[in-house]
């Protein structure tokens, strides 16, 4: 399903991308997919991922809220600066 979903993409981006031996086989099931009608899509992870952590700043800022950054260390609790011994 993986490289139905990928398509050439899933060769591409793979870490063995490059070598010899890698790839021939795949591309062989794309092939085999084709002519017995399978769907296939070309999902690309590192351009189909949204930025979501300059999303959330942007919409903070704009609510006039706590960055994300900011947010996450409140939420996290007291550091151990924060907390006196009275």
């Amino acid at each position: 399903m993986l490289l139905a979903g990928m398509g050439e993409n899933y060769i591409h981006r793979h870490l063995f991308d490059g070598h010899p031996w890698f790839g021939a086989p795949d591309r062989e099931r794309l092939e085999k997919f084709k002519t017995n009608g399978v769907d296939l899509r070309e999902y690309d992870p590192l351009t189909d991922v949204p930025d979501a952590t300059a999303k959330n700043e942007e919409a903070a800022a704009s609510s006039g809220n706590l960055t994300a950054t900011e947010g996450a260390s409140e939420a996290s609790g007291p550091t151990p600066e924060s907390v006196s011994d009275d």
